[in-house]
């Protein structure tokens, strides 16, 4: 078996139902992080997010710990790749308010 596997397997199984402390201590060890690509300039998206972490999931913001806006990952992006990269929200997110961009992106990248 995969060593990331048996490590998994041991911290879900042999706790009986008394070891509330046991199992919360051993799976504070399984702290997983968790990257989203929020810029500098989106601090109310980053505090509603901040709500959603637990002690076994904390996210953290790599633009805004490097101190990147929307444009400088645009300038970026067309430093490195020679695109202009569009807006990628996702359409079938439920916080996306659909408007006409993103319509337009819909029917552009159907799949």
């Amino acid at each position: 078996m995969a060593n990331h596997l048996r490590h998994r397997l041991c911290h879900a199984l042999g706790y009986n139902v008394d070891e509330t402390d046991r199992v919360l201590k051993s799976e504070a060890a399984n702290l997983r992080r968790v990257a989203f690509g929020y810029n500098k300039d989106e601090q109310d998206r980053i505090e509603k997010a901040l709500l959603y972490d637990t002690p076994l999931r904390q996210s953290f913001y790599p633009l805004v710990e490097w101190g990147w806006s929307r444009q400088d990952c645009i300038d970026y992006l067309l430093r490195v790749l020679g695109i202009v990269w569009q807006r990628s929200a996702c359409f079938q997110c439920p916080f996306n308010a659909l408007q006409d961009d993103a319509l337009a992106r819909q029917r552009r990248h159907p799949d």
